[in-house]
Formats: structure tokens, C-alpha cells, sequence
């Protein structure tokens, strides 16, 4: 373990082979090289200082938000001459970051910066290429660290598979894969949202598996037609309401917040996030666009106020009197009710006569490169069963997808509700269209 101090600096990646500057970042692919390993907060590309262990591959990650440390771990080094070549390596990176802190106000900066990348990948690419152990698998994630590393440290305790994981939001971890293609490290894939893994399996970088356990686990219109990817925990995205400005028999279905009678009394999160925008392919869906563009113009219509940006805030809205009836995912309900249990307010499970509350959902699916695809699949299929399945449902307040495991107690006390049988992979598909319709209805 080879220790720098490393002065402040924005960041890029390397990777060698089609480099390609994307504001302050460059990314440069490295073919054949060797392993690195970051864990815990420096995982997280969000702005540490860091590194993953990568095979076939290297990509080094230099955060520099504040960076007080950089370590490399040398791993699998099986000729003394690939020590040597990384020694050197590491030098190089001291040196040009401790050079870089004098030059940060400059304008040659970024011009150096190329040079640093381009001499790491010069490097990195004459080191001869160290595979991964079998018993290591990389993980893509965009679900938060909090809610990923107690299921992987679980899983690594009961069969000694270490996983490395890179946390960072669905779309760029996406984007990440395309463009490192067959040479991506990645095993797993682990994001939130039907949409969002429809996306990934449309931009064929999901791998389909056949597994006799995810069927048996996973229902099927929570998992996609041609396996390719899997739900994991289900999320309700239901209305919340003040019952003292409520009265009973008003709230009805979704499509009923669009009636006069909730003029000015609805709030809503803006269209821009993917929940709301999978809500409303689904009513593509189930109504086609015409009825569908009606109701959410009916929506728009009723609104107290401008959008807001997240649910916690349409529901303490709600809680001021700003308005009175909002949709939200359960678990930020779940959320806020922890920190603030006298808020008065309640869940209402809408559609209970017809199709159901609309549901959605986190899954995974195996990576199409993947070097490690049995032990990939092994991963996903203990995600779905019981052990896994009772993390999931403590750490966010999220439904098991397996229904042969119930929900934690918190979230038992909601109350039971007639789920959306829907396959939830036309979230994906209608996703366009309802962006689209969105946008002509006024709802912003």
C-alpha cells in the first residue's frame, strides 16, 4: 500500500483509447492492467478520492474534493517486473498532482491535465493484464451506499465473494457502461425504477439470464419478459392526505384528483423525475394518450402550487395547508414519519376497485460483459430471496418483490392494498410519450 498526500483538484478518469474531455473530467480507457481498490466512502464517485479494483481494465478515479489521502492497493501482481511498472505509476501521479496545485488558477491547466492523463495511460498500457478472482464481483449501483453495503457485506460473510461497488445516479452509471462496452468491469447493475431498467436493457448492456430461483422469487410483472433484468423491493407511489381537511369518500383514484372538487388543493413533485414520468406511462398504458393528457391537464389545473422538486416537500406542504392531497412514494412517507410522527397526515391506496395502486420498482440485472456471470446471477438470485429481501424491506421501508416474505412491521401498519398488475416495464416503453404528454398538458 503505497500512500500519497494529494493536494485539492477537480477530477478525471483514465482510461486509455478514445479519450474524451466532458467538462472538467477526461476519460481515457486502459486496456490490460491491473487492480485497485477503494471502499466505503471513497467508492462513491459523488466527489471522493478514490479507486476500484477493475480486471482487464483500470479505470483510476481521482477525486479531489478535499482529498487528503490517495491509496493504492496492489493486488494479484504475479511478475515482479508489474510491480515495478506501477511503482513507477504511482510516483508519476504523486508528482503531477503536487505539481497540478500550483497551476489550478491557470489556463494551462487543462491543457496539463490531458498530458497527466496520457501519461498515466502510456503506463498503465504496457502492464500485462491480471484478471479478477472468481470470488470477486464489481457492482454498478445507483442506489445510495446506506442502502447497498449491509446486503453486500451479508452476502460476502456467507460466501466469502468480496464486492466491490461504484455508487453514482442511474443515467451516468448507464451511460458509463455503454461506453465502456466489452471492457467494462461490471458485473451487476443495480439501479432504481422500471424505466431506468428498461433503459439499460434497451441499450443492450444487461445480459438475459436464465434462473429457475429469480422466477420462482420474483413475480412476473415485476421482472422483464426476456430476463434480463429483475425486481428486488417493490415501492408504492400512492396519495397522501390531511384527513382532517379530507373527507371520507372524496379521494377515489389517481384519475380522480384531476375532478373540480380538488381545485387548488393538490401538490405534486415536478414531472422531471423518473417516478412521476413512470406513473403516467402507465396511465398510457391503461387509458391511451388522449385520456391520459385530459386527466393530467385536470392535474395542472388543481395544483395550489408550482411543483415541487422531491415528495418530502409535497407532503410538508401538505402539512402547512399549502394543499391537501399529494402523490408520493410510500417509503418517503415511511421516512418522514420517523423524524416527525405528529404530522398528521395519511396514506390513501387509490384504484382498490379496478387496477390498483400504481407500484414500481429497484432491480438488478447481470451486465452483458460480465467475466463473472455465474457468480453475477448467484448475487441477484440471494438479493430476491428471504434473507436479502428482509434488508431491503428494514433499511428504506420497501415492500419485499418476493411475496413469500412480508413487509417490516412499519410498513404493515399502512394497511394492505391491491397492486397494479401491469408489467412494470411499460414504464420504460411509454416513458418518451409521457415526458412528451407532460409537456403539453402544462405539467412542469
Amino acid at each position: 500500500m503505497l500512500p500519497y498526500r494529494l493536494p485539492y483538484f477537480n477530477q478525471f478518469i483514465l482510461l486509455l483509447d478514445n479519450p474524451v474531455q466532458d467538462g472538467g473530467a477526461i476519460t481515457i480507457r486502459v486496456i490490460a492492467l491491473a487492480g485497485f481498490h477503494t471502499s466505503g466512502k471513497h467508492s462513491n464517485s459523488q466527489g471522493g478520492c478514490g479507486s476500484q479494483l477493475l480486471h482487464r481494465q483500470m479505470i483510476i478515479h481521482i477525486g479531489f474534493r478535499q482529498c487528503e489521502s490517495f491509496l493504492f492497493f496492489l493486488l494479484q501482481i504475479k511478475m515482479i517486473i508489474n510491480i515495478i511498472r506501477f511503482y513507477c505509476l504511482f510516483w508519476v501521479a504523486g508528482a503531477a498532482c503536487f505539481y497540478t496545485e500550483n497551476m489550478m488558477r491557470t489556463d494551462s491547466y487543462r491543457s496539463f491535465k490531458v498530458l497527466v492523463a496520457l501519461l498515466f495511460g502510456a503506463i498503465l498500457s504496457v502492464a500485462s493484464p491480471i484478471v479478477m478472482a472468481d470470488d470477486e464481483l464489481v457492482v454498478y449501483s445507483a442506489r445510495k451506499e446506506h442502502l447497498v453495503k449491509p446486503l453486500f457485506d451479508a452476502y460476502g460473510e456467507k460466501t466469502g465473494v468480496s464486492i466491490k461497488y461504484i455508487t453514482d445516479k442511474a443515467a451516468p452509471l448507464l451511460a458509463r457502461l455503454q461506453a465502456e462496452g466489452k471492457n467494462s468491469p461490471a458485473d451487476v447493475l443495480i439501479t432504481v425504477d422500471a424505466g431506468n431498467l428498461w433503459q439499460a436493457a434497451s441499450k443492450g448492456v444487461l445480459a438475459s439470464v436464465e434462473s429457475d430461483v429469480l422466477k420462482k422469487n420474483i413475480p412476473v410483472h415485476l421482472r422483464d419478459a426476456d430476463n434480463r433484468w429483475f425486481g428486488l423491493s417493490v415501492r408504492a407511489r400512492t396519495v397522501v392526505y390531511a384527513p382532517e381537511r379530507v373527507r371520507d369518500g372524496e379521494l377515489t383514484t389517481y384519475e380522480g384528483l384531476a375532478e373540480p372538487i380538488w381545485k387548488g388543493r393538490l401538490c405534486l413533485r415536478t414531472s422531471k423525475k423518473v417516478y412521476n414520468q413512470s406513473l403516467v406511462a402507465t396511465m398510457i398504458a391503461r387509458h391511451g394518450e388522449a385520456k391520459t393528457e385530459e386527466i393530467i391537464k385536470g392535474w395542472v389545473a388543481n395544483l395550489a402550487t408550482a411543483p415541487f422538486s422531491n415528495d418530502t416537500k409535497v407532503m410538508q406542504a401538505i402539512a402547512a395547508g399549502q394543499c391537501d392531497v399529494g402523490i408520493v412514494n410510500t417509503y418517503y412517507y415511511g421516512r418522514l414519519m420517523k423524524k416527525a410522527p405528529d404530522t398528521g397526515l395519511a396514506l390513501f391506496w387509490p384504484n382498490q376497485n379496478d387496477h390498483g395502486v400504481h407500484i414500481n420498482i429497484s432491480g438488478a440485472g447481470v451486465t452483458r460483459y460480465a467475466e463473472n456471470r455465474s457468480e453475477a446471477t448467484k448475487l441477484v438470485e440471494w438479493l430476491s430471496g428471504e434473507e436479502a429481501q428482509k434488508i431491503f424491506a428494514g433499511l428504506n421501508m420497501e415492500y419485499p418483490v418476493n411475496p413469500g416474505v412480508s413487509p417490516d412491521g412499519i410498513v404493515l401498519a399502512w394497511g394492505d392494498f391491491r397492486q397494479d398488475q401491469l408489467n412494470v416495464a411499460k414504464a420504460g416503453e411509454l416513458q418518451a410519450a409521457s415526458v412528451m404528454l407532460m409537456d403539453r398538458a402544462g405539467y412542469k
